[in-house]
This record gives structure tokens, sequence and C-alpha cells, in this order.
């Protein structure tokens, strides 16, 4: 059975509220962009879950994929010229990868198990992945042709949430494997080898990320009783509080050059966008309405914060700036749309 992790439920509690989808007249966006600046994001607008590209300011969004089958969580290869993606068109869950133009698209996996959460390395040449092939849910890694699969953990527990070190060498990735049947954090070579986990405590640790400089884990942690969000050093040491609310904070991402943190906090019944410092100083509320606003991201350049919402009684995506201000509609279709990837 295909495990839900906790970011997929709270987008779907999140989500569950989206059901009323009222007709918008829509006028005309023009693309002003220059240069191939792009947003990778899920729609149902075609009647399933299909990936979609439109330009950064939400002109000329196109379906590359026109499949009945489900899509899901599609990202650009570091180049920008491919895009991996789940897609169930062969009738199992399986991992893609299509040029940027939607054409070419390939099955890379070919199992009959769920393969899931594809990543690229960050040089484009591997992509890591989770699966159910070996009877658990296991990290492997692929070359970007699918060729030569490797499994790097080996567990009767989850192992799952990979995330590529920036040098290429490492993952970072969520572990249900200590005495205590808590989540932890783990790191394993690319190679498969030197497992390590770091860290061991009673409470849940889980959704690591990793500072583009690769000297900070940021994560998320109950060890205080709510959702609480940390940092710590690459090898566990330094394991650092960073928010300090009596509710949860989720689903943090580094801005691009890694001085900035943006997360979604539930303050007073609804779930809204924050940022901080890295350090979690001068933490932020950017946004503040009685919608759900969350599931963050960054521009490419950290220019802007991408976030989704049902504001507009849909769910759309939307950009501001890092102050909160200049909020802009960038989807705006009554259909759900969700945001993935921007380069």
């Amino acid at each position: 059975m295909l495990r839900i992790g906790w970011m997929g439920i709270l987008l779907l509690l999140a989500i569950s509220n989206f059901a009323c989808k009222k007709s918008l007249s829509l006028p005309p966006l023009s693309d002003t962009v220059p240069g191939k600046a792009r947003i990778l994001f899920l729609s149902d607008r075609d009647g399933n879950d299909e990936v979609y590209v439109m330009s950064t300011n939400g002109g000329n969004p196109v379906n590359l994929t026109q499949n009945g089958a489900q899509e899901d969580k599609p990202q650009w290869s570091p180049d920008g010229s491919r895009i991996v993606f789940m897609s169930t068109r062969d009738g199992f869950n399986e991992i893609y990868v299509m040029n940027a133009d939607g054409s070419n698209p390939v099955n890379l996996t070919n199992n009959a198990a769920v393969d899931a959460n594809p990543v690229w390395s960050p040089d484009g040449s591997r992509i890591a992945f989770e699966s159910w092939r070996d009877g658990d849910h296991e990290i492997y890694v692929m070359n970007a042709d699918g060729a030569s699969p490797l499994r790097l953990t080996n567990n009767t527990g989850d192992d799952f949430d990979a995330r590529w070190t920036p040098d290429g060498t490492r993952i970072v990735f969520t572990s249900w494997r200590n005495s205590n049947a808590q989540y932890e954090i783990a790191i394993v070579a690319s190679n498969g080898t030197g497992f390590t986990q770091l860290t061991n405590n009673t409470a849940h640790d889980d959704d690591p990320r990793i500072s583009p400089d690769a000297s900070t884990i940021l994560f998320r942690s109950r060890r205080d009783g709510n959702w609480e969000l940390y940092r710590m050093n690459l090898d566990g040491t330094g394991q650092t509080r960073l928010t300090n609310t009596s509710n949860d904070e989720m689903l943090p991402e580094f801005s691009p050059d890694g001085t900035r943190i943006a997360y979604e906090l539930n303050p007073d019944g609804d779930v809204e966008v924050y940022v901080m410092n890295a350090n979690g100083s001068n933490g932020v509320r950017l946004t503040s309405n009685s919608s759900y606003d969350g599931r963050v991201g960054w521009s490419a350049d950290g220019s802007r914060v991408v976030f989704l919402t049902n504001r507009d009684g849909n769910g759309e995506i939307y950009s501001m700036l890092p102050d909160g201000t200049d909020p802009i509609n960038l989807s705006r279709n009554p259909a759900l749309d969700i945001f993935f990837d921007w380069r």
C-alpha cells in the first residue's frame, strides 16, 4: 500500500475544502517574461492530474502530459532540459522522464511495485526515488536513463524523503528503524555505504531539507510536544530549535541563497505563510486571511515566495514578495493547481 507521508496528509487535509469550485471569468495573461524562467505545476483542469508548465507571470499554461492517467511530482532537471515525474499510465505507479516540451516520455522504472517521489541529482546524471519492489519502502538511485538501479537502504521499516547533498555524494532521508519507533533523520552515501542516523530521540524527526551550501539540515520535530523547526550540521551535531510556538510549523523551504526559510504555521485556526532568517530570527507572517495559505516554495532567484491558497474558492498558485506584498494569482483557473518547481 502506498504510504502517504505527513506532507501528503497535510496537503490532503488542506485541499479538502477546495471542492467548492466557482466559475471564474479569466482575462488573458500576456507573457512578458524573457528567457527560460518557467513554473512546473500539477492541475486537474482537464479532468485528471496532469503536468503543466507556465511562464513565471502565469501566462501561457501548457499541458505537457496530455494523458488520462494520474501524474504527480514533476521536477526540472538541473539544466532545465528534462522533467522527471510519476505516472500511472502503464497501470502501475512508475517514474518517467520527458523533454521540457513534453515530448518523448520514457518509463524509467518498469516495475509492478510502487516507484515514487523521484529527485534529480545535482548534476542531472542520476535520480533518487522510493520503491516497494523488494517488499518494503526503500530508497534507490538509478541513472537518468533508468539504467543501473541501486538499492541504498535495506530496512524493514520505512525509508523515504530522499534529498541529495549539493555535491551529489550523499542522500539525507527520513527513516523508521530505531527502537523508539519514531521517524528519524539519516544520511547515506549515494553508493549505499556509510549509513548514519543523525537524530535519535523519543519523538518524530522528519522532512529534511539541505541548505544550498551543504552546511545545514533543516527538519521538523515533535520533541517539544508540537511540530517545531530545527536545524543541525550535516553530521547531526548542533541540533538547534528555530521556532518556538504552541502551534505546528510545517513544510519549510530554504531560499535559493540559503539565507531565509519559508514555512507554514497555523496561528489562529487557518494555515498561513511565514518567512524567517536561516538562524530562526525575525520570523514574519506574510499572509493573513481565513483561507489556507501554505505549501510554500521560492522563485529560482529568491525574489518571490510561491504558495498554494484557496482564497479564491479553489486551489490556486500565488506568488508574492518575501515581505508579503504584491500577491499575484498565477494559475487563475477554477481547477486545483499545485506548485511544484520554478526555474
